[in-house]
């Protein structure tokens, strides 16, 4: 990401527009503050900033990126934990599906509810096509109606 810069009366180049909120700090902040169950937005509250300008702060810093990660799975591996304490001695009313959620969320490659549809032809095997006009169903149909025709006037 490159950064206009504009010329001062002294000819030093200053950067244009507001200067960034961004301070290298935040990746140790946001591993540790996410390994609380907490999510991405809920850091963006605690700066006072919106969650899209966590997301360009990724995007303009790998370091940052990085620790995105690393906190995504710190506040899956809290949420986890939640759950086996849930297990064990039980959590009140809707607890579980709190951390249902938020592992769905947090951790969706083990998380995920997949569904998988198939549809296959006999014994698993591939369905059979087939194209047909609608002048060979049509002359098929009279055909059909014919041959009958000639059947009840045989019984006669």
């Amino acid at each position: 990401m490159t950064s206009k810069t504009c010329s001062t009366r002294a000819g030093t180049p200053r950067p244009i527009g507001r200067p960034t909120k961004y301070d290298p700090a935040y990746c140790d902040q946001i591993v540790e503050f996410c390994a609380g169950g907490y999510s991405l937005t809920a850091f963006a509250g605690h700066l006072g900033i919106s969650r899209s300008t966590i997301n360009e702060w990724a995007g303009a810093h790998s370091e940052f990126s990085e620790a995105l990660k690393i906190a995504k799975a710190s506040a899956a591996l809290a949420l986890e934990q939640d759950a086996a304490r849930i297990r064990q001695e039980g959590g009140g009313p809707g607890a579980a599906v709190l951390v249902i959620f938020g592992l769905k969320n947090f951790a969706p490659d083990d998380w995920k509810d997949k569904q998988r549809h198939e549809i296959s032809g006999p014994d698993g095997g591939p369905i059979e096509t087939s194209t047909v006009s609608a002048r060979e169903i049509i002359a098929a149909r009279l055909a059909d109606i014919a041959a009958r025709k000639r059947d009840s006037n045989a019984e006669d």
